[in-house]
């Protein structure tokens, strides 16, 4: 599959996301690992359990912060550096094993701004899908 820099708009991103899913599950290749209900077990591969029995997790999310961050609100706003970062995730997809999806409800059911959001995570940070799962609500994949 060729990803071009040209093709890199924000509904063409999302496009060629979803096209790479097809393309996977057509090959015979999983895509997507839909809340896996083993996905604690994965995550306890990357924390330590202490004594009490609760659970720490070594931070590997990278740091974010609001003066290193961008919000791009139209295909105007897209740089080639930008094409070039949404490129290389998507080539990222493309290569590795099946994402993992986790679904969650942001807002508790009481909340008139509650919000169905979904998570696709590598899977080499099942610790971050989960630990992002237990600061949400639970919700079904829709």
């Amino acid at each position: 599959m060729l990803i071009r820099a040209e093709d890199i708009t924000i509904e063409g991103f999302k496009q060629i996301f979803k096209r790479i899913l097809e393309l996977k599950e057509e090959a015979g290749i999983k895509a997507v690992l839909n809340n896996p209900p083993d996905l604690f077990e994965r995550a306890k591969l990357y924390g330590v359990q202490f004594k009490n029995g609760s659970w720490g997790w070594a931070s590997n999310i990278w740091h974010r912060s609001a003066t290193g961050s961008v919000v791009i609100t139209s295909d105007e706003e897209l740089k080639i550096e930008h094409k070039f970062l949404m490129m290389r995730v998507l080539e990222h997809i493309l290569a590795q094993g099946p994402l993992i999806q986790v679904d969650c409800y942001i807002g508790s059911s009481k909340s008139p701004a509650r919000m169905h959001a979904r998570l696709y995570c590598d899977p080499q940070f099942p610790d971050i899908a989960y630990r992002w799962s237990q600061l949400n609500f639970p919700a079904p994949p829709d």
